[in-house]
């Protein structure tokens, strides 16, 4: 796989090697915008979101995490609670999730991080479309979809998303509303497209999609 170091600022791919060193860092995965445009290059990412189906980040396991984190420049806590902590280091955001769902691939290995595949982020996005529909998260999954085209995503959706009944009904109706992130700011693009393409694909592909699946 070619890598895309270049979607990070100085600081970020400093910060980025620094975290790799971490053991404890093993559990985790990075996924979000930042795993994305590592393996695509299609635009410019600010921070890190690492998750664990293992790790549930209790306080005796945030305690840890931030023990070893404290070593890093300008480090600090932003928020915590059960199953999260934000932190701030080099001046960029970290996250830590607990996220209860299965990966469905084996994630990469860059800089000693473990990168979410391309699927797995695919369904997180969506997922994330369903809370928010943001600009960012669609323009994100439209890369992913030209590779992983949207129907298998979909399709693969029950195996990450078992206990959640009415994932693919909600899916239908957030992959096409685009309220939210209309009046939203585009991400520095480094693979620039018209926004009202990305809504025309999505209002085509998920019409065809679940007429075919008869939602």
């Amino acid at each position: 796989m070619k890598w895309h170091p270049e979607v990070l600022s100085p600081n970020a791919l400093v910060l980025a090697q620094a975290l790799g060193a971490i053991p404890i860092l093993k559990n985790f995965y990075l996924a979000g915008g930042t795993a994305l445009a590592l393996q695509r290059g299609h635009r410019i990412s600010l921070d890190f979101d690492f998750f664990s189906l293992k790790k549930t980040l209790d306080i005796p396991e945030r305690e840890t995490l931030k023990k070893v984190l404290s070593t890093l420049k300008g480090f600090r806590i932003r928020e915590e609670k059960e199953g999260t902590l934000h932190a701030l280091a080099m001046g960029i955001e970290i996250t830590f999730l607990h996220y209860p769902y299965p990966i469905l691939r084996r994630p990469s290995k860059w800089n000693g991080l473990q990168i979410a595949s391309l699927p797995d982020i695919g369904l997180m996005k969506i997922g994330a479309i369903i809370g928010r529909g943001s600009r960012r998260d669609f323009r994100d999954l439209r890369e992913i979809c030209r590779i992983h085209n949207l129907e298998s995503l979909l399709k693969s959706a029950e195996s990450k998303f078992a206990s959640s009944e009415d994932f693919l009904f909600q899916a239908a109706k957030a992959l096409v509303y685009f309220d939210d992130a209309q009046s939203q700011p585009d991400p520095k693009l480094l693979k620039p497209e018209p926004w009202a393409n990305i809504q025309l694909f999505f209002q085509n592909e998920t019409i065809r999609i679940f007429k075919s699946l008869r939602l």
